[in-house]
């Protein structure tokens, strides 16, 4: 591209501390999940190495929402929520929720965040996975963004866990 050779980093950092924790560089037209899975894998071992009881919990954008990315996870042990790409059918599955909030913000015109999840297997998916739905309405109009997770309590919670996968973008912020 543009007479160059460009290079995409996968960055694994740690929310908590901001600290880099894996690195790696994959040419400039691999799809962004290209090798995660690899790299997810050596950092667990790593850290279950030395700390075989510890809680791990990723999240990644919709870019490393794919089925290897949750196998990984589910092999490993690891928690995990994941932006989803949208679709035909989780459209269709969210249309009421959507609805929803677009009544809500024209009758007492404030912006309105409706939450649902539900059990869902994509054609892909050897198994079916929880999807949380956010559907926002606003004078703007309106945003709707899907999520897989394999969290606890995030069929009980989807506001919650939408909210704490959102925080990835604050942790990304402080990495630039």
């Amino acid at each position: 591209l543009y007479g160059t050779f460009q290079y995409l980093p996968l960055v694994l950092t740690s929310a908590d501390t901001d600290q880099v924790v894996r690195l790696s560089c994959r040419h400039g037209t691999a799809m962004a999940w290209l090798g995660a899975d690899d790299d997810l894998e050596y950092l667990v071992s790593r850290l279950r190495a030395a700390w075989p009881t510890v809680r791990i919990v990723v999240r990644g954008d919709a870019g490393f929402g794919k089925p290897v990315m949750f196998d990984a996870c589910e092999r490993l042990g690891v928690e995990y929520t994941f932006g989803l790409s949208a679709n035909a059918v989780l459209q269709r599955q969210s249309e009421e929720l959507l609805a929803a909030a677009v009544r809500g913000f024209e009758e007492t015109h404030t912006p309105q965040r409706l939450f649902t999840g539900f059990a869902y297997q994509a054609g892909s998916w050897p198994v079916r996975r929880w999807v949380i739905v956010k559907a926002e309405a606003n004078a703007q109009g309106t945003n709707r963004r899907f999520l897989v997770s394999n969290r606890p309590g995030a069929s009980v919670c989807p506001e919650a866990t939408y909210d704490e996968y959102a925080m990835r973008g604050e942790s990304e912020n402080r990495n630039k």
